[in-house]
């Protein structure tokens, strides 16, 4: 009797102990002031988190290590200053090393956008090894945005399997298309140095519709994404998502082509 009852004092301790762990990276990212943008800082036209894919490197106990990811925080001013560089969580002695130096020697950034505007921002970033597609045969590192509700190391390609029914723009695709192609500028200055490409987009369909938490994924160019976030700013409501019968909020990645 004794036995079970210290093995169950000991399994609850370990199960706090975690808890505790997981609480303390929460509790750290939900301290953080400054979290909201449309544009994430840049390295030339290169975003934060593949900069860092490519300098980071895949640690010989990727697939072994208990952790699974790290969680590090940085805070960039609005001229894209860095400073305040910590972790949130660890991963290795070996791999906390590597990870500051690597924000210790990121140059001068491209500050975050938002709503018209150069902004400071606090940023929490975590850091884990896998495939970015099932079809990969290496591991690499990749690196995105923290979230308490998200765990990078799980696999959400069918995250719209259990919604009865996903959001769509009144009309379907095709009027959505002509919404853009209708509304879209091509802008001056990328029009004049031939660049194009496909800015991906991703936003909240909330309950009634409405579009809103804009952030671009990843664009070619700057310009291309702030006339991205221009026309989406009034893009009409969507038909929300449908989940048990009731309108259900759901995350929308779209891809707006520029073509010269």
């Amino acid at each position: 009797m004794k036995k079970i009852s210290l093995l169950t004092v000991l399994l609850l301790a370990v199960l706090f102990t975690n808890a505790q762990k997981k609480d303390t990276v929460e509790e750290k990212f939900r301290s953080l002031p400054n979290i909201n943008y449309e544009i994430g800082p840049r390295i030339n036209n290169e975003f934060l988190d593949q900069y860092l894919g490519d300098k980071i490197s895949v640690p010989n106990d990727a697939i072994a290590n208990p952790h699974k990811y790290a969680v590090a925080a940085l805070h960039i001013d609005s001229n894209g200053i860095i400073s305040n560089i910590r972790l949130f969580k660890s991963y290795s002695p070996q791999l906390n090393n590597q990870i500051t130096n690597v924000f210790n020697e990121l140059p001068k950034l491209k500050p975050a956008y938002n709503e018209g505007h150069n902004i400071a921002i606090d940023l929490a970033i975590s850091i884990w090894f896998g495939k970015r597609k099932s079809t990969d045969s290496t591991i690499t590192t990749i690196c995105s945005d923290y979230s308490p509700d998200y765990d990078p190391t799980k696999d959400y390609s069918n995250v719209f399997n259990a919604v009865e029914k996903v959001p769509t723009f009144p009309g379907g695709n095709e009027a959505l298309g002509k919404f853009l192609s209708s509304n879209i500028k091509y802008p001056r200055q990328a029009w004049a140095n031939h660049i194009q490409g496909i800015v991906y987009i991703s936003f909240v369909v909330d309950t009634d519709g409405s579009v809103g938490n804009l952030k671009i994924v990843w664009s070619p160019d700057d310009d291309l994404s702030m006339e991205t976030l221009r026309v989406m700013h009034r893009c009409p409501n969507f038909i929300p998502g449908i989940q048990n019968g009731k309108p259900f909020r759901c995350m929308y990645t779209l891809p707006v082509s520029f073509k010269l």
